[in-house]
């Protein structure tokens, strides 16, 4: 798992604005029992996506 963490923190490091980045990096450490990181994440996430629009319901459910 840190090898795959890794790879998302450089990937951000590229593009900072990926929300899909985020929360695969949330996801990463809430896998790992990481909660604090976890939370930075989908923190981060959702202060990039905004308002979700209806094209994006699908997605949230399906995450959800």
């Amino acid at each position: 798992m840190p090898e795959a963490v890794a790879i998302i923190e450089r990937a951000l490091q590229r593009w900072p604005d990926r929300v899909e980045l985020w929360v695969s990096l949330g996801d990463l450490h809430r896998g790992a029992s990481d909660f604090a990181k976890a939370l930075v994440a989908y923190d981060k996430a959702i202060a990039l996506a905004g308002q979700p629009k209806q094209a994006d319901w699908g997605s949230i459910i399906c995450a959800a």
